[in-house]
């Protein structure tokens, strides 16, 4: 009789996903961050992002913000992105300020963002979902022999700067002038060099006709003018295609569940996904296009690591080429399980036992 046999236990993982979509309901890119002063942080996978993304505003914008950690130490960024160059598409970076609370306010000032105690206060973590750019001082600028003759230029000094009537300038080097865009020149004459010294304008009419130097902060990833404040929460937005490095833009204007409103706790976190959906994504680095962890973010807003060459092909998403994403943005979700065909074939309480299956 069959109600007679010896029954075995039961094989499953537990705590695993009830059920994951097919192909057609998984999200790689789209997800969203938002937070603020006086809210926590909410993150969202949505096929429709509920932000106002950049670039539907008529101007580029930027963040100042503040971040605390467990010991009380402040820092203060810019969240601000860079246009597109040949090697780089637009891209939302995050640029440390540096200097004190003075010049810093003067650099905001002149960029049209808010001073440092009109920064938002944001967790840690929102910032870090942003690669990192250029600090706004002197030290993003490849500028040696600081205090000598600028060659050609008539008693001028390496370091020295010149407006260009434009909002911009240059700044005079051993190579020749640097042009400085708005932004760069905003930064550079709103700094210090290390013995303290700040830069000094040039006794020249104009800057001379000889030959520029290029590429002196070409780094430093920076905006190239003046930025729009806006008020409300602060949002990031990723950005992923398989293939293709990762990347991270600003957005605004929140709805639904993208929004951190009701996480009214500075220290409040939570994450959601569109029901029906998932993300099946590798994580890496900023500037990787493919990672070794790979991840299936569920309903429930769980990351769940996929173990295994063929744990993909067993969910049905073996036609799926999966988006890699930062890390720092797989940290936003719930810590799940473990995924793969040996831990499915384990008892629930023994799925750590590699001999179970």
């Amino acid at each position: 009789m069959i109600d007679e046999q010896p029954l075995g236990d039961d094989i499953g993982i537990l705590n695993a996903p009830a059920v994951l979509p097919d192909t057609s309901g998984l999200i790689g890119s789209g997800w969203t961050a938002c937070t603020g002063t006086g809210f926590g942080l909410k993150a969202d996978v949505s096929s429709t992002p509920l932000v106002q993304t950049s670039g539907d505003l008529a101007n580029p914008v930027g963040f100042t913000v503040v971040t605390q950690d467990a010991e009380g130490k402040k820092e203060y960024w810019v969240i601000a992105e860079a246009p597109a160059t040949l090697d780089r598409p637009v891209q939302a970076f995050r640029y440390l300020l540096t200097q004190e609370a003075g010049l810093a306010d003067g650099l905001l000032d002149a960029v049209n963002l808010p001073t440092i105690g009109e920064a938002s206060e944001v967790p840690p973590e929102w910032v870090a979902l942003f690669p990192r750019g250029g600090d706004l001082d002197l030290t993003s600028f490849d500028l040696p022999d600081v205090g000598a003759s600028a060659p050609g230029l008539d008693g001028a000094k390496v370091g020295q700067y010149l407006p260009d009537g434009a909002g911009g300038g240059y700044a005079l080097s051993a190579d020749g002038p640097v042009p400085l865009d708005p932004f760069a020149y905003a930064v550079y004459t709103h700094a210090r060099f290390p013995d303290g010294r700040k830069p000094r304008p040039a006794d020249l009419a104009d800057v001379p006709d000889v030959q520029r130097a290029v590429g002196v902060y070409d780094a430093a990833a920076w905006p190239t003018q003046a930025l729009s404040a806006v008020a409300g929460q602060q949002c990031a937005l990723l950005e992923a295609t398989a293939g293709e490095t990762p990347r991270a833009r600003l957005a605004l204007d929140p709805t639904g569940d993208a929004s951190a409103e009701g996480l009214d706790a500075a220290t409040e976190r939570e994450a959601s996904v569109e029901r029906g959906h998932a993300a099946y994504v590798m994580s890496g680095d900023w500037s990787d296009v493919a990672g070794d962890s790979v991840w299936a973010v569920d309903a429930k807003g769980r990351a769940n690591a996929l173990v295994g060459p063929d744990t993909a092909a067993q969910l049905g998403w073996e036609s799926v080429r999966p988006t890699l994403v930062p890390d720092s943005w797989i940290k936003l979700f719930g810590e799940g399980v473990a995924l793969s065909r040996e831990a499915a074939l384990c008892p629930p309480s023994r799925v750590t036992d590699p001999e179970c299956s």
